[in-house]
């Protein structure tokens, strides 16, 4: 796997897809993206992170693959910028801990966000619980560069980490997403319930959003609105597609849900 993930890094055998992460407490708010990486072989095929990750990470690779991922999701965005600007929408990368530690990737994705063009708050980084408290000087550096030209960050998988809320105070990330184990379970299981509970209080009292993830009930998607969860993403609320594919269908001029909102603005006329 080592010498095909190089050959793909390589020659450019990667593709980007995007899952949506949809308003759940309160509808007004613009949808936001998570960006996906999928890995292509030689005749163009998906080959789906679970197979490619754990050797990524095993021969430290993850760092070039978190690269492209910027450099492209940065390009993909570029010629959407004004439509972006006008929906507030927001596109979130996932960062791993070895890009965190490297202090040159702080500085590439610095540069890269800022030659950009792109609105400010239209990019946001996920960061995983043990990557940011595994890397916590590191990830405060990079968090404080990269906050300075509008972008946001996340906590992903919050609650599966070692001692969350003792770094939380020394995160200044904007959102918590919820890891899937407690939601999969949450109508059957008191505890997962008191425990998303427990992630919501804490959240409110940081003034910081919420994601729910692997939603895939209507049953779970309407309770965790019920109880305040700001965003939720699952299948359930919509399924990975080719990030090509969801810009033209949701943000280039001419798309669908662009005449729909032209539309919605003439009758209020």
């Amino acid at each position: 796997m080592f010498r095909d993930l190089v050959d793909a890094l390589d020659s450019d055998r990667f593709t980007l897809f995007a899952q949506p992460l949809r308003a759940l407490a309160n509808p007004t708010l613009p949808t936001h993206y998570e960006i996906l990486v999928r890995m292509l072989d030689s005749t163009g095929g998906i080959i789906a992170p679970e197979k490619f990750f754990s050797a990524a990470t095993r021969y430290q690779l993850l760092s070039r693959l978190d690269q492209w991922v910027v450099t492209r999701t940065l390009a993909e965005l570029r010629p959407v910028a004004a439509e972006l600007r006008a929906r507030g929408a927001m596109f979130w990368i996932n960062l791993s801990g070895q890009s965190l530690a490297q202090a040159e990737f702080a500085d590439f994705a610095r540069s890269a966000v800022r030659d950009a063009g792109l609105p400010a708050g239209s990019i946001g980084f996920e960061i995983t619980e043990n990557a940011a408290i595994g890397n916590l000087e590191p990830a405060q550096r990079f968090m404080s560069r990269l906050r300075e030209l509008g972008c946001s960050f996340a906590l992903d998988d919050f609650g599966t980490g070692l001692s969350s809320l003792k770094y939380l105070k020394d995160l200044k990330v904007s959102m918590l997403k919820i890891d899937g184990s407690f939601i999969r379970d949450l109508l059957r299981d008191p505890r997962s319930d008191s425990l998303v509970r427990a992630v919501l209080r804490v959240a409110g009292e940081l003034h910081l959003e919420t994601t729910a993830e692997c939603i895939e009930t209507p049953e779970v998607a309407h309770h965790l609105s019920a109880i305040g969860v700001t965003y939720g993403q699952g299948f359930e609320l919509g399924r990975p597609a080719p990030l090509k594919d969801v810009l033209a269908r949701e943000f280039e001029p001419g798309s669908e849900r662009m005449n729909e909102a032209a539309a919605a603005s003439t009758a209020a006329f």
